[in-house]
């Protein structure tokens, strides 16, 4: 299945695969070009509300605040999956979901 994805199918089996539109690649999740500047200014404001506005002072991080910050940045993570289920479809949420997952163990 991977190699259907990378464009391998077609070497493996001798089969011509039917080119597919940005939505239906897994490799673009939102094929929209809004999309990915709605999302960029979206990661830059978080940015900046993260390390230029909140974290302004260096501090102490108790396990507390650590915990705090890691459910924030966990339940974005869990809205953006959201978003690519109304928009994308469940699928490549699942994609997105499982990918998250991975990167966090």
């Amino acid at each position: 299945m991977l190699a259907t994805f990378l464009g391998a199918g077609e070497v493996l089996t001798g089969k011509t695969l039917p080119k597919t539109r940005g939505s239906d690649n897994v490799f673009f999740l939102m094929s929209a070009t809004w999309h990915w500047i709605i999302f960029h200014l979206f990661l830059a404001t978080a940015l900046w509300i993260d390390l230029g506005v909140i974290h302004r002072r260096p501090e102490t991080v108790t396990t507390r605040k650590a915990l705090a910050w890691s459910a924030v940045w966990m339940s974005m993570a869990m809205l953006f999956c959201l978003g690519i289920y109304f928009v994308d479809g469940q699928h490549k949420s699942v994609l997105f979901l499982t990918g998250y997952l991975i990167e966090q163990s």
